[in-house]
């Protein structure tokens, strides 16, 4: 009997071990993102490399809905010059997204996730702070073709300080921030992108961390075949009286 518990409690022991280790954050896969395309000034800021379910071209039309798919805001790419630095062009061959504030973006993922960090690539109008708030929850279900909104319950983070630049020449570590602490879970999170003034808010790139939460299978699986073993033994024992 003590042996048999001894046993027993050792196996306990190693499923709650399994279950509560702790997982390293590490980057996660956008497989699609949901969003309006870019607004149009001296150059066109759309998100041109957009492949999707949305009709083709959309890519190349003002504010046309993108969904389905991903384009410049998850290709691990992030813009190497500032957005009017010359590199946009006629038909939206640049890097960043001109996005109105209070849009959101959804992006969604393979399997449910548990974020703990986004990054956000940013741009602006000389001397204006891009990006004031981000606020995160899950995206609304709609119909096809439509954009998710923020759904239910949501949390607003403020945008840590982002150095204003000229807005000439490369990109720097002041063009983009990093909010930790995101403690979200789900398939899919919106974003909605609030400026901290007035003039242009331009989005480079969007990147998370986090983790997939997985359960102990092979943990279970081996208390399960050493149960079975156990079961034996005793038979065996009872067999030999």
């Amino acid at each position: 009997m003590t042996f048999r518990w001894a046993i027993l409690g050792t196996l306990l022991c190693l499923v709650c071990a399994g279950l509560s280790l702790p997982a390293t954050a590490s980057p996660l896969v956008v497989s699609s993102y949901d969003t309006y395309n870019g607004n149009t000034g001296t150059y066109d800021y759309f998100d041109y490399t957009y492949s999707g379910a949305s009709p083709a071209g959309n890519d190349l039309i003002t504010r046309a809905p993108l969904y389905g798919g991903t384009g410049i805001l998850t290709n691990g790419s992030p813009p190497i010059y500032n957005w009017s630095a010359g590199q946009e062009g006629v038909g939206g061959s640049g890097n960043w997204l001109d996005i109105s504030s209070g849009d959101t973006i959804s992006f969604y993922f393979a399997s449910a996730v548990h974020l703990s960090s986004i990054t956000v690539w940013v741009d602006n109008t000389v001397g204006v702070s891009p990006v004031g708030q981000l606020v995160l929850g899950t995206p609304t279900t709609v119909p096809l073709g439509q954009i998710p909104t923020l759904s239910g319950t949501y949390t607003t983070y403020t945008a840590p300080a982002q150095a204003v630049n000229s807005d000439v020449g490369l990109v720097t570590a002041t063009d983009y921030f990093t909010i930790n602490g995101l403690n979200f879970t789900g398939n899919g999170v919106a974003v909605q992108f609030i400026s901290g003034g007035t003039g242009t808010l331009m989005i480079g790139q969007v990147a998370f961390t986090g983790t997939v939460p997985e359960a102990p299978n092979t943990l279970l699986s081996f208390s399960g075949f050493a149960l079975l073993a156990l079961r034996a033994r005793r038979r065996r024992q009872q067999s030999a009286v």
